[in-house]
C-alpha cells in the first residue's frame, strides 16, 4: 500500500476527481479526470450533459460556466466557452 503525504493526496484527488453526479444519457463518468484530454475520450461530444456538477472546475485551464452547462448539450457548451470538443 502507497501512504501519500497530505499534499500529495490532494493533488491525486484533483487528478481524479470522479464526476459521479453528472451524467452523459444514464453513464456516469467516475473515471473521468478534469484534465481536457480524458474528457474528450469520454465522449462528450453530442450528449447532453444533464447536471451542472461541473462548475466551478476547470477543463485544460478554461473555466466552465454554470449558465453554459445547464440545459446545454456538451458541443454547445465548448463551442460557447471557447474549449473546442
Amino acid at each position: 500500500m502507497v501512504v501519500l503525504g497530505r499534499t500529495a493526496l490532494r493533488r491525486a484527488t484533483l487528478r481524479r476527481t470522479a464526476l459521479t453526479g453528472t451524467t452523459l444519457r444514464g453513464t456516469a463518468l467516475r473515471r473521468a479526470t478534469l484534465r481536457g484530454t480524458a474528457l474528450r475520450r469520454a465522449t462528450l461530444t453530442g450528449a447532453t450533459l444533464r447536471r451542472a456538477t461541473l462548475t466551478g472546475t476547470t477543463l485544460g485551464g478554461t473555466a466552465l460556466r454554470r449558465a453554459a452547462l445547464t440545459g446545454t448539450t456538451a458541443t454547445d457548451t465548448f463551442e460557447r466557452t471557447g474549449w473546442g470538443a
